[in-house]
This record gives structure tokens, sequence and C-alpha cells, in this order.
């Protein structure tokens, strides 16, 4: 992993919010990462049980990608899209430079692919290279 990118992941915090769209104001409007976890409870606003489903990033805007995944027309992954009112999903973001968005995104893809290879929804796998 590139080392400002690596400084960066360790030195900023990921916010969350419930995925719906009308907590998208709490979504900043900057470019960024996220992801999309089922959590299974919350023990003192901690969440427990957290199930990667989704790894995406933000060129323009968190929040055009929070709503893109809110909305069943919107949304481009047909199984994050069946799971989207049977689970309780969250939306967590963190926003980063333009420059290291695609490196990122890459590799929390790979890290979460590496480690659970059934609950991660990406079609892109990224497993070499690239």
């Amino acid at each position: 992993m590139n080392q400002n990118l690596k400084i960066n992941l360790l030195n900023s915090d990921w916010d969350s919010v419930l995925l719906h769209p009308r907590l998208s104001a709490q979504v900043p409007t900057k470019p960024g990462i996220y992801g999309i976890f089922t959590v299974k409870d919350r023990i003192a606003k901690i969440a427990h049980g957290l199930q990667v489903r989704y790894i995406g990033m933000a060129r323009k805007s968190i929040r055009s990608r929070f709503l893109a995944h809110t909305s069943p027309t919107a949304e481009h992954n047909e199984e994050l899209a069946k799971i989207y009112n049977k689970e309780n999903l969250e939306f967590w973001f963190m926003e980063l430079p333009k420059e290291l968005i695609s490196q990122a995104e890459r590799e929390l893809i790979r890290a979460f692919k590496k480690n659970n290879q059934t609950e991660l929804l990406n079609k892109i796998n990224y497993k070499n290279g690239a």
C-alpha cells in the first residue's frame, strides 16, 4: 500500500450513518471512499457483528453515491439491492483527496476479499496487480 495512503487511512476517522435517503444530509458532498456494512446490533453505540457488503469510491460526491445506493432504480449492484430492505445496512465513509481514492478503494476491496470471500458483493475483485 502506498505510504501516503496508509498514513491517511490510519490517521482518518470513518463516519457512519444508517443507509436511508432521509439521512443524506449527514453525508458530505466531497470525494472519498465508502463501505456498506450489515450491522447485527449496537451495544453502547458500538457496532457489533459488522459484515462488509460493498466497498466503493466517490470521485465527486460521497452523498451522490449514498443516494444511488438508497434508490432501487439507481442501484447498479443487483445483489446489494436485494438486501437493502432485508438487512440493517450502514454506510461508512471517509473523505479523501481525489488522487488517493482509486487506490484506497482497490486496497480495501483486496483486503476484504482476502479475509472473507463470501460477504463482499463487489463485482470488481482487484485480486492481483492493477
